[in-house]
């Protein structure tokens, strides 16, 4: 290359351009899927929070006396239905779930095995 070649041609700036407009467009597609898998990370996050804190309150309460409808927590708009069954595996032990709804919509599934 000589020193009288030192600019850039017409066809590499339009080059240019059209791969930025590309890469533009490309991440004005990408942007909005990663708000929603955050968005969809932060209610599953907050599902298991949930869950986890009904099953440890109820934890010291004896399985017969666990309520029967969902509960509601902390004046959320999610409820929480909790249950415990015997664990096929061995019949001393329970298994205990507690299902956060959203209306009538099973969200989150949080199970655990309890030994009474």
């Amino acid at each position: 290359m000589n020193a009288r070649n030192k600019g850039s041609s017409l066809l590499e700036i339009v080059i240019a351009i059209n791969c930025t407009a590309l890469l533009m467009a490309m991440l004005c597609q990408a942007l909005p899927l990663a708000r929603r898998q955050t968005r969809e990370a932060d209610l599953a996050l907050g599902g298991a929070l949930l869950a986890s804190n009904a099953l440890e309150m109820y934890m010291t309460v004896p399985l017969s006396q666990w309520p029967a409808d969902p509960i509601t927590l902390a004046g959320d708009h999610r409820q929480v239905q909790l249950s415990a069954v015997p664990w096929e595996v061995d019949s001393r032990m329970f298994k205990a779930s507690a299902v956060v709804l959203i209306g009538d919509e099973e969200r989150y599934r949080l199970e655990t095995l309890v030994f009474p």
